[in-house]
């Protein structure tokens, strides 16, 4: 039976997602404080499903952790090679499917995109909130290829939104 941790999620939130995992997997749910973080306490966990604003005030905690941590977001959906999130605006059937998924998987996902040097510079100074005309003087290059690269990340990704991507960068300890 695998142990998952929910974290900074309310308590309706919390009872549709134990809700999704009573039906889909062998799985138990406990409702866990970052003060458990802090202490140490959730190491035994084998997921967790946590806020957005909880997996970035804890970086350091979740970035090993991907492949076996789900954000719940506002807006949309970013999934991209260990990086799973379900968006709180999302299509109920495609958040329940990411759940049921995310429960039943062990756990360890393979990066499935790989970004060449330039295009992780851009994504860094996309993350940054620098414009493409910024990022194009700052790398040295027009702002036709600074565009071109910002349109081959979000193809590579599956990323269109610059917050969704920033959320990438994030998670992959780019910025």
């Amino acid at each position: 039976m695998r142990k998952i941790a929910v974290i900074g999620l309310t308590t309706l939130e919390y009872i549709a997602i134990k809700s999704i995992s009573d039906n889909s997997s062998h799985s138990y749910i406990e409702r866990v404080n970052t003060g458990d973080m802090q202490n140490g306490s959730v190491e035994h966990f084998d997921k967790f499903v946590v806020s957005a604003d909880i997996f970035a005030n804890y970086t350091d905690f979740f970035l090993p952790r991907k492949g076996k941590t789900i954000i719940l977001c506002e807006g949309t959906a970013i999934t991209s090679g260990n990086i799973i999130s379900v968006g709180r605006n999302g299509d109920l059937i495609d958040v329940i499917s990411t759940f049921e998924k995310f429960f039943k998987e062990s756990g360890e996902q393979e990066e499935t995109s790989e970004l060449t040097s330039r295009e992780i510079e851009v994504l860094k100074e996309l993350a940054n909130g620098h414009t493409i005309k910024e990022i194009a003087d700052k790398l040295c290059i027009s702002a036709n290829t600074a565009s071109s690269h910002r349109k081959n990340i979000s193809s590579k990704l599956g990323i269109r939104s610059v917050s969704g991507l920033s959320v990438y960068a994030i998670m992959h300890g780019l910025i």
